[in-house]
């Protein structure tokens, strides 16, 4: 509960910001990133193993569709949140910022990292994992300026868009920046490849993983 209580203030918070500043619509969505990444890593293992869901695992259900409920349960918080913000965007006339496709892209990456990592690990660890190894980065300025300068400036070949990709997948906050190399389709295309494979990746998990149907005696 005190998840979409923290993506409410994110909301509103986000609302003041566009308010006074309507042209900081990365900022709102920034803080929507964070919480997103502990949202998503859902921690479907630990709870299957409870026999949270007994009913649906030995129900006869497809577990294709049981990786898509869970996924879509996971990210859909955030993913009102980003939609309400883009909303506010664009009532104040800035829908063409808020509606930039690298930005969305930013979105999808975290959504479905943070849930297909998190799967295996306690419900939010793999956000914290993720945000410790994104605090570490920022406070090493040799990491930041890599980053920085691998995105700063459109890839100058198929090497160059893939540094750049992967930049972008272990900080997607940099999409939401006006980095020329978030506009390069090749970086898009290659950054949503990572994310079908991980996807992919979290449906195989619960698809072949044996889960107790009772608890342990």
């Amino acid at each position: 509960m005190w998840m979409y209580v923290a993506f409410a203030a994110s909301v509103l918070i986000g609302a003041a910001t566009l308010w006074l500043n309507p042209k900081d619509v990365d900022s709102a969505f920034g803080s929507i990133l964070l919480l997103q990444m502990f949202a998503a890593s859902s921690g479907f293992a630990g709870s299957a193993a409870r026999g949270y869901f007994d009913p649906i695992l030995a129900g006869g259900r497809s577990r294709n569709r049981i990786a898509m409920g869970s996924l879509v349960a996971s990210t859909l918080p955030g993913v009102a949140a980003w939609l309400i913000i883009v909303l506010i965007a664009a009532a104040l006339g800035h829908a063409g910022t808020a509606l930039t496709f690298h930005r969305f892209v930013a979105l999808i990456l975290v959504s479905t990292i943070a849930w297909a990592g998190g799967l295996a690990l306690p419900r939010m660890a793999a956000g914290g994992l993720w945000a410790f190894v994104l605090l570490t980065a920022a406070l090493s300025r040799g990491a930041v300026a890599d980053y920085l300068v691998v995105v700063q400036s459109p890839p100058a070949g198929v090497h160059d868009a893939l540094a750049s990709a992967a930049a972008f997948a272990i900080c997607p906050y940099l999409l939401l920046g006006e980095f020329p190399a978030a506009r390069d389709p090749i970086v898009v295309g290659a950054d949503l490849c990572v994310v079908l494979t991980v996807a992919w990746s979290g449906f195989r998990y619960i698809g072949r993983r044996e889960y107790s149907l009772v608890e342990p005696i």
